[in-house]
């Protein structure tokens, strides 16, 4: 998955936190999670992805190198990437972040799009029925 954020973008916050959530499970369900940072510094954008807590690559784009050549026109930007190289089914510009607990209702969607379980949903083990 591609996370391209511009730091100084409004609406990023809650997108980040659905990310850094989302990116937990990477290990569990065989995803790689990049960040790039656009439209801003290169010390605004590894400030915010240490204030936010990423723990997933960055990469510097505030000269918009990459963007432009994917032509990417909004500040927010998630994309997953197949295992051939190919767009997949995720492709999110717009987030709705004026509802009440955004980051979770975001990394639902997103979840979804990536067919990945909800935290909630996420199997727990038997109930020892015996427990000493």
């Amino acid at each position: 998955m591609l996370f391209f954020f511009n730091p100084e973008a409004e609406g990023v916050d809650p997108v980040a936190e659905a990310v850094v959530a989302i990116a937990a499970d990477r290990n569990q369900y065989n995803f790689e999670v990049l960040g790039i940072g656009v439209g801003s510094s290169t010390d605004k954008v590894r400030s915010f992805a240490a204030q936010k807590g990423f723990d997933f690559s960055v990469m510097d784009d505030s000269r918009g190198r990459i963007t432009r050549k994917l032509n990417l026109r909004s500040p927010t930007t998630l994309l997953s990437i197949d295992s051939e190289g190919y767009l997949g089914d995720l492709a999110m510009t717009h987030f709705n972040t004026d509802v009440p607990n955004a980051s979770k209702v975001i990394e639902d969607s997103v979840r979804e799009k990536l067919r990945l379980p909800k935290n909630s949903e996420v199997p727990v083990g038997e109930l020892n029925q015996n427990p000493r």
